[in-house]
């Protein structure tokens, strides 16, 4: 049986529920994302769009000039 929920909360969290993807530059695109939970909404946009175009440097970036778990050189966060 379900329990019905009793209690509701609306405190904010501020654990960390992302996983390690063991890139330190997707790693930290990610974390960037999500500070966002820190921001106003009308600050969201810009993180949003900084986080996408990090990403699109990593995955253009060329695989043999980072060994894996090493930032590219393409990487520039905001």
């Amino acid at each position: 049986m379900i329990e019905p929920v009793t209690e509701l909360t609306t405190e904010p969290t501020t654990e960390r529920v992302t996983v390690p993807t063991g890139d330190p530059s997707v790693d930290a695109l990610v974390d960037l994302a999500a500070s966002t939970s820190q921001l106003s909404a009308g600050e969201h946009k810009a993180v949003y769009s900084a986080v996408i175009e990090g990403l699109e440097r990593e995955l253009d970036a060329d695989p043999a000039t980072a060994p894996a778990g090493t930032p590219s050189k393409n990487r520039e966060l905001p």
